[in-house]
C-alpha cells in the first residue's frame, strides 16, 4: 500500500480539482469544433503566424494573445489542441485568482473552486480560442499586484493586459478609486508612459515583421474609440438596458446570483460601513472591486463576457461565505448541501452548454468541396467551417447579397450564423430556395442561446432582444452551387 505524507496528499488533491475543473470543459467539446467567428479567426490568424504571416496580429487590437498562443500553434494548429491549451490558461487564471481573493489555507477552497470556476460563462468562454481566458490568468496577476500595492507589478501586467483585452481600460475607474487620496502622479504618469510604450513597442514590431505600423492605433481606435464593428448598426458605447446582466445571472447564473447577494447582504447589514479605512479590508477591497465592474458594465454595451473578472470574484467572495455558514452548523449539512449545489450546477451547464454539443455537420459539408483544384466558398457571414476545410479553399465571409454575388464564389454556404450577428440578409437569400442544396443539415450549435447574447455587444440589442433571435427550431446549414 502506497503511504502519502502530508504534502503528497495536498499535491494529488490540487490534481484531482484542477483536472475535475478541466473535466467539466472537455466534455463533448470534439463535437462543436470552433463555437463562432472569433474563434475561427483567432484560429485562422494563429495558422498564418505559423507560415510566418503577421498580417493579422493587431486584430480586434490583441496582439499579446496571439502571440502567447504562438509557440503552441508551432507545435501543432490542430484546434483542439489550441482549445485544450485555452482550456489550460484559464483553470490555472481561476487557481492564481482563488488563491489572491481566498488567500488562507482551507479545506473548504477546493470546494469553493469547483462551484465557483463551474460557472456557466466561464465554462461556455474556455471551450473557444479567444482572450477570455487568457485575460483572466494574467488580472490574476494584476489583482495579486493590485491588493499588494506593488506599483511596478501593476503598471506591469495591466500594460500587458491591455495588449490582450482592451476592457482594461475600465479597470482605470477602478484604480482611481482606491488612490483618490494620495499623491500618486508618478505612479499615473508610468502608468500612461506604459500604455504608450505598448502601443509604441508592439507598433514597431508590427514595422519590423512587415505589417503597417500603423495597424495597432487604428486597430485601437476602431475597437476602442468607435466600435466600428458592425457593417449594418452603429454600435454606440453606452447600453441603457441596466438590467441585462441581472436577467443573465438570473437565468444562467442563479447560484452565483443568489450566493453573491447573500455575501453583499452580510457586508452591507453587518460590518461593512462606507469609509475610506474599510476599504483597506482585504475583502471589502475585492467586494468593492466587484460592485465597480458590475455598475461599470451595466451602463456600458453589454455581453456576458463583460463580467470576465466579475463572476470569478463574487463566486469565490459568495461561496466561501456560505460554506463556512453551514460549516459552522454542521460538516455533515455542508456535504450535502455541497453535493445539492454541484448538481444544480451541473444541471445548468448540461441545459446551456452540454445539450448543444452535438456533433457538428460542417465537417460532413466541408467533405462535399472538391480538393483537386483551387476554390472559392462564400458564407452567410460565419466562418465555422473552416477548421474542416483542406488548403485548396478558399473562404469568404459576406455581410450582404451583394458580397456574395460580387465574391466569384463557386460554392455558397448557406447558415443562420448571420442572424446571431443581426446582418440583413433576411428573405435576400430566398433565391437559393429555388435550388436543389448538393447538401442539408440541422446545426444544433447555432442553436446555443449563449451565442446570441455573447454577440449583443455586436448586435447592440439588449437582453430581451438578443433573445427574441433566439431559433424556433434547429437552424440548418446547406451547401449550394453557384
Amino acid at each position: 500500500m502506497i503511504s502519502l505524507n502530508y504534502f503528497q496528499k495536498c499535491l494529488l488533491i490540487e490534481i484531482v480539482v484542477f483536472l475535475g475543473a478541466c473535466g467539466l470543459r472537455l466534455w463533448k467539446l470534439e463535437n462543436i469544433g470552433l463555437p463562432d467567428y472569433d474563434a475561427c479567426k483567432n484560429w485562422m490568424i494563429l495558422k498564418e503566424m505559423t507560415n510566418a504571416n503577421f498580417e493579422h496580429i493587431f486584430h480586434h487590437a490583441s496582439p499579446s494573445f496571439y502571440f502567447f498562443f504562438f509557440p503552441f500553434a508551432l507545435i501543432s494548429t490542430n484546434y483542439l489542441w489550441l482549445e485544450y491549451v485555452n482550456i489550460f490558461f484559464q483553470v490555472l487564471g481561476l487557481r492564481l485568482l482563488q488563491n489572491v481573493v481566498l488567500p488562507y489555507s482551507s479545506y473548504r477552497n477546493n470546494i469553493v473552486f469547483l462551484l465557483a470556476g463551474s460557472s456557466c460563462f466561464l465554462v461556455y468562454s474556455s471551450r473557444s480560442i479567444a482572450i477570455e481566458s487568457l485575460s483572466l490568468l494574467i488580472f490574476a496577476l494584476w489583482l495579486d499586484a493590485f491588493l499588494k500595492n506593488k506599483n511596478l507589478r501593476i503598471i506591469f501586467y495591466f500594460g500587458l493586459l491591455f495588449t490582450i483585452n482592451y476592457k482594461t481600460l475600465l479597470l482605470i475607474p477602478i484604480i482611481a478609486f482606491f488612490r483618490h487620496n494620495r499623491q500618486d502622479l508618478k505612479f499615473w504618469f508610468w502608468l500612461f508612459t506604459a500604455l504608450f510604450a505598448v502601443i509604441v513597442g508592439y507598433s514597431l514590431l508590427g514595422w519590423i515583421l512587415k505589417v503597417s505600423p500603423l495597424n495597432y492605433l487604428k486597430a485601437l481606435y476602431i475597437t476602442v474609440i468607435v466600435k466600428n464593428v458592425n457593417p449594418y448598426q452603429h454600435i454606440y458605447h453606452f447600453q441603457t438596458d441596466i438590467l441585462y446582466y441581472l436577467k443573465y445571472l438570473y437565468h444562467f447564473e442563479p447560484l452565483l446570483l443568489s450566493v453573491f447577494l447573500l455575501y453583499s447582504l452580510k457586508k452591507l447589514i453587518g460590518r461593512f460601513s462606507i469609509n475610506l479605512d474599510s476599504f483597506q479590508e482585504r475583502d471589502s477591497q475585492l467586494f468593492t472591486i466587484c460592485a465597480l465592474l458590475f455598475i461599470g458594465m451595466s451602463v456600458l454595451q453589454k455581453a456576458p463576457r463583460g463580467l470576465l473578472w466579475f463572476y470569478p470574484i463574487a463566486g469565490f467572495l459568495g461561496f466561501d461565505y456560505l460554506c463556512k455558514l453551514i460549516a459552522s452548523i454542521s460538516k455533515w449539512i455542508l456535504i450535502v448541501c455541497v453535493f445539492v449545489l454541484g448538481t444544480i450546477q451541473t444541471k445548468m451547464i448540461h441545459r446551456h452548454i452540454w445539450q448543444y454539443a452535438n456533433k457538428t455537420h460542417y465537417s460532413e459539408i466541408a467533405k462535399h468541396l472538391p480538393t483537386t483544384h483551387p476554390v472559392r466558398l462564400a458564407t452567410t457571414s460565419s466562418l465555422q467551417i473552416a477548421p474542416f476545410l483542406s488548403q485548396n479553399v478558399t473562404i469568404i465571409p459576406c455581410h450582404s447579397l451583394t458580397c456574395i454575388d460580387s465574391s466569384k464564389a463557386d460554392y455558397i454556404l448557406q447558415d443562420e450564423f448571420y442572424k446571431v450577428l443581426r446582418y440583413n440578409f433576411y428573405d435576400s437569400l430566398a433565391a437559393f430556395s429555388n435550388q436543389n442544396p448538393i447538401i442539408c443539415v440541422p446545426e444544433k450549435t447555432l442553436e446555443q442561446p449563449l451565442l446570441y447574447l455573447e454577440h449583443s455587444e455586436f448586435s447592440g440589442m439588449n437582453y430581451s432582444q438578443t433573445l427574441a433571435l433566439f431559433p424556433k427550431a434547429t437552424p440548418k446549414v446547406c451547401l449550394y452551387k453557384k
